[in-house]
This record gives structure tokens, C-alpha cells and sequence, in this order.
């Protein structure tokens, strides 16, 4: 027991309006805090999250720290860091799947979820108020953000496309000022759900409409220029004149050709000894492979491309190259 004259005041913001486990949550820290301290406890809510000692912050399933937190200004300037560890953040995510275990921020001091029994939620929060007691306060100085990825988790392409999904855009219109087909946006975002750890496409739905994650990726959607964007594209597209998308795939299927093509002259004697599988070229474009071998069948009956098939039985693979 610590014996204490005055009651302790314990300001705590919930970013929640879920009423039922706000209570229970501060039923669970009164008790506590009446079980170590001998004199009386307030614990209050308030709605200013800087004027709490306690930040309890909900999240949607793949919301990670670096959503909300400023990486950049946290590593640089010690006023924003200091304010951000100078309290006691409580993460809550609906699933334990929902959220990667693998980074561990130090602005975070504990995990729980909505599905945790209340002996687990009870010791997350002894540990995360009597710890310091136990092993000592944990040095400011020096915050451990070496195995975080941060906001380079996700590749430029993704980011720029949630930040037109989050303006509300469809699909087409993101692949014409992006420059790629649709089936492209469906790799990206698959991709994107794979990184965050998201199985589900509402639980996608959810993690986009969150404030921090659309208002981060609308940013980068103000400051990019679709003049200078090819620059950056694994692939430039042609537009046709009558505005099909069946020449513009094969146009960029013979891009695609020529780039591996070139890519393995120095390997070879000759372009004649070049032959690509279906699934190099689909990787290259970025489609499926079942797709890819579709598109080609279509271009050797028109003679742009010719086709050898290699192996016996089951192990035959078709392999392609360039008509002379």
C-alpha cells in the first residue's frame, strides 16, 4: 500500500462512443488504483486528450501507430516527442488479428482488445501504471523505432491510390489519372490489405474511412502532379485513339516484352534466344497469369508474338517471344 493525504485525480480521455466498455473501463482503474493507494481516487473523463494523463484511443482493424503519430516530427524534435510520451496510451482494436504484433512504438504502452477477458484487460492496466515502480522508468532519450517501417510500409503507387479512394473516386476514374488498368488497382489494393493485415474487404472499408489514415493519403494526393507521374510508372500507357482497352493491353504487353527483352541481353547471343514464360510477363504487367495467357493467345493468331512450348505432360510451360 503507498499511503497518500489527498484523493488522486486521474484525468482520462476515451475516443470512444461506446458508453458500456467505457464504464467498465473505469471501474476496472477505481478499483486498482483503490487497491494500491489508501486514500480516495477520482477518475473523471475529459474531452481535451492533452489534458488527460490516460489516452485510451480505439482503432480500426490495420490502423497502426504511425496513422496518427508524426513519425517524422517525433525522431526530430523533442517538444512533440516528450508531449507524446509524456502520457499513457492505451490502444484498443476489435480483434486480436487486427493489429501487428511486430511493432513495438514507443509512444504505445499497452494492447488490448475488445474480446479480452477482464483479468487480461485488468493486469494490461497494472502493468501499464505499476511497472515503473518495478523496473524503473523507461529513458525517454532514446526511443526504440528501428524495426518500425513506418510510413514507408506501403509503396508510393498504393498510397497515391487510397488517397484518391479516399476522396471518394471510382475505380475508372483512379486508373485514368493513374495511368493503369483496374485489374492493376485490385493488386494494389490487395497488396495494401496484406501489408496491413487485413483479410476482410469491410474491414478494409473501415481502415480507409478512419480520420487519421484518409486525411494522411488525401495529403499526398494535393501534392501530386499527373504531368511528371510517368516518370514514376513501372509501365507508360498508350492511349488510343478509339479508347480500347483491349489494343492498350496489348500495346503494353509488347512494352512489357521488349523491356524483359532487353533486360537479358547481356545473358544471351541474341534477342532469337530470348523466349519469356507467361508468368515473367504477367508479373511484369502485373495482371493474372491466366489473363496474361488469354492476351497472348489473341496476339500469335494476329502474328505480333510467337509461342514454343517447352517440356512434356504436365510440366509443359508455354514460353513467348517477340515476332521478327
Amino acid at each position: 500500500m503507498v499511503p497518500t493525504a489527498k484523493p488522486l485525480h486521474l484525468p482520462v480521455h476515451i475516443a470512444t462512443e461506446n458508453n458500456y466498455f467505457s464504464m467498465g473501463l473505469i471501474f476496472l482503474l477505481k478499483e486498482l488504483f483503490e487497491e494500491e493507494y489508501q486514500g480516495g481516487v477520482i477518475i473523471s473523463k475529459t474531452s481535451e486528450p492533452m489534458a488527460a494523463d490516460l489516452i485510451v484511443k480505439f482503432h480500426t482493424p490495420g490502423e497502426k501507430v504511425f496513422d496518427w503519430v508524426g513519425c517524422h516530427e517525433f525522431r526530430t524534435h523533442n517538444e512533440y516527442k516528450f508531449k507524446m510520451l509524456g502520457k499513457k496510451w492505451l490502444s484498443v482494436y476489435p480483434r486480436s488479428e487486427h493489429y501487428d504484433r511486430n511493432i513495438n512504438c514507443p509512444v504505445i504502452n499497452a494492447v488490448i482488445t475488445m474480446r479480452n477477458s477482464v483479468a487480461t484487460i485488468r493486469r494490461k492496466l497494472f502493468t501499464l501504471f505499476f511497472a515503473d515502480s518495478m523496473s524503473g522508468p523507461p529513458d525517454l532519450r532514446k526511443p526504440n523505432c528501428s524495426k518500425c517501417p513506418g510510413p514507408y510500409q506501403l509503396a508510393w503507387r498504393e498510397q497515391l491510390m487510397l488517397g484518391y479512394l479516399s476522396q471518394g473516386l471510382g475505380h475508372y476514374e483512379i486508373s485514368q489519372k493513374m495511368g493503369c488498368s483496374i485489374k492493376a488497382l485490385s493488386s494494389y489494393r490487395r497488396s495494401i490489405m496484406r501489408k496491413i493485415n487485413i483479410k476482410r474487404y469491410s474491414d478494409f472499408v473501415l481502415w480507409l474511412g478512419s480520420q487519421a489514415v484518409s486525411k494522411k493519403y488525401a495529403e499526398i494526393v494535393q501534392h501530386h502532379v499527373p504531368e511528371y507521374a510517368d516518370d514514376r510508372l513501372i509501365w507508360k500507357t498508350k492511349l488510343s485513339p478509339e479508347g480500347g482497352d483491349e489494343s492498350d493491353d496489348k500495346y503494353r504487353t509488347l512494352q512489357s516484352m521488349k523491356r524483359l527483352t532487353t533486360s537479358r541481353l547481356h545473358l544471351k547471343q541474341s534477342e532469337s534466344e530470348i523466349w519469356l514464360t507467361t508468368r515473367e510477363i504477367a508479373n511484369e504487367m502485373d495482371i493474372s497469369i491466366y489473363s496474361m495467357r488469354y492476351l497472348l493467345c489473341q496476339m500469335e493468331n494476329s502474328g505480333a508474338v510467337i509461342s514454343i512450348k517447352t517440356g512434356s505432360g504436365r510440366s509443359n510451360t508455354l514460353r513467348w517471344k517477340l515476332a521478327s
